[in-house]
């Protein structure tokens, strides 16, 4: 479909305001509000998110120093871009006033930032992203972008899964609620487009940099790779291959929403098909089908067999082919919190008793996990011991044996452990492990 030109995103249909008074602040997911919630009853973790995001907040400084040199959008040299801003503000009644900057680069991002004070949101503009979408598709990717500074989410998916000062777990935990961040931030952006079909093709664009040019579109045949991800047909495993599963569980989440009270009310409809409480169940649905929710364990002895069965399981991966490489031992001593690497401990997991020990003790700790977790849980946490076992250095053999054993303690279905090692296999790919 070529680009339709800013008389598509003036005409009635999408000039239509939410309703005067809706707070676009309520359109967080629950899953998003308990996450965070949890993260903030943990003082500890709290203070060492903040040190890594401190980082983070370095890195954006000096990402927004780039407006000295990038293109203040204006009305006289691209008035269509100039419009989209008119458009975000009306739409989605915001106080401040929107201002666009374009950074002449090939990646395809965006972000929004408040000014100062209070009185400007700024959305800076990677080129390649605009010269990618149409008018409509940006109206998507800047509404959500908005979303996400409106409802201050930060970029967790760059937390390191084994972050010296994190858990394990913990490290799942603030991974995991960027993906719920994106529903959240993902439905604002749907009130500023109001069409799922414009919202799911900006998606898949931005995942695949594909324009028009090559890709004519169909948003119910992407769909179904989400469920190619979460119903596989072969056992596990077999050789992975797939596509990766973020982007079509967004379309997924956006077209439940779409459906929902929440929408209804924003735009001031009169029906709906899924009450607020349906949406959100329907939410930790889809969730589920993609990482582990362990909110099931209860107190610091259930926390601690999860976190020792995450431990013990990479020990064991990183030795399951009999050596421990220099590398790998680096891997060790950044990855495993309260874990003394050394001499003694590479000497200790690969001697041949080490496995037959390990696994006993790991039978306990999924005993514990067996009757505390759901089968999908369980999944997920078999998930994170793909993504330590990928992090680590790849999926040999071996590793694929040893992730078996894993799959009959945890007593999680082949398809859904073939789920879990394809979903590890394409949204993290392997990192060195030095």
């Amino acid at each position: 479909m070529a680009d339709p030109g800013m008389g598509a995103v003036t005409g009635k249909h999408l000039m239509a305001q939410v309703v005067a008074g809706f707070q676009l602040a309520s359109l967080r997911c629950a899953a998003e509000a308990r996450m965070r919630a949890r993260i903030e009853g943990q003082p500890e973790l709290r203070r060492r998110l903040g040190e890594w995001l401190a980082g983070e907040e370095r890195a954006t400084r000096r990402k927004l120093a780039l407006l000295t040199e990038a293109y203040r959008v204006d009305g006289a040299i691209t008035p269509r871009l100039h419009k989209l801003g008119f458009v975000l503000k009306q739409g989605l009644r915001l106080p401040a006033d929107v201002e666009l900057f374009v950074r002449g680069s090939a990646e395809r991002a965006a972000r929004c930032v408040p000014s100062r004070s209070g009185s400007r949101l700024i959305l800076l503009l990677d080129s390649g992203l605009v010269e990618l979408l149409s008018a409509h598709e940006l109206l998507f990717v800047l509404g959500a972008e908005i979303g996400r500074a409106l409802l201050g989410h930060r970029p967790m998916s760059r937390v390191p899964l084994g972050d010296p000062g994190l858990s394990p777990l913990d490290a799942a935990r603030l991974r995991g609620l960027e993906r719920r961040q994106d529903v959240s931030s993902d439905r604002i952006g749907l009130l500023a487009c109001q069409d799922t079909r414009v919202a799911a093709a900006a998606l898949f664009k931005m995942a695949a940099g594909l324009s028009d040019r090559w890709a004519a579109f169909d948003e119910s045949a992407y769909a179904q790779h989400f469920e190619a991800a979460v119903v596989p047909e072969a056992a596990w495993g077999l050789e992975v291959a797939g596509t990766h599963p973020t982007v079509p569980f967004r379309l997924r989440a956006l077209s439940v929403f779409a459906r929902s009270e929440p929408y209804a009310r924003a735009v001031g409809a009169a029906s709906w098909d899924l009450s607020t409480d349906g949406l959100e169940a329907e939410v930790e649905r889809l969730l589920g089908l993609l990482e582990p929710d362990l909110s099931g364990l209860e107190g610091v002895a259930e926390e601690e067999a999860a976190n020792r069965f995450l431990v013990d399981g990479a020990l064991l991966l990183v030795a399951a082919d009999g050596v421990v490489e220099p590398s790998e031992v680096e891997w060790l001593q950044t990855h495993l919190e309260g874990v003394e690497v050394g001499p003694e401990l590479v000497r200790r997991i690969t001697d041949p008793d080490f496995r037959r020990h390990a696994l006993a003790g790991l039978g306990a700790k999924a005993y514990v996990l067996r009757n505390k977790l759901s089968e999908n849980q369980r999944a997920g946490l078999l998930r994170l011991l793909c993504d330590l076992a990928l992090h680590a250095g790849g999926m040999p053999q071996p590793e694929l044996e040893l992730l078996e054993e894993f799959r009959r303690l945890l007593d999680v279905s082949g398809e859904l452990a073939r789920t879990a090692l394809r979903s590890a296999a394409t949204e993290s790919p392997p990192e060195s492990p030095a």
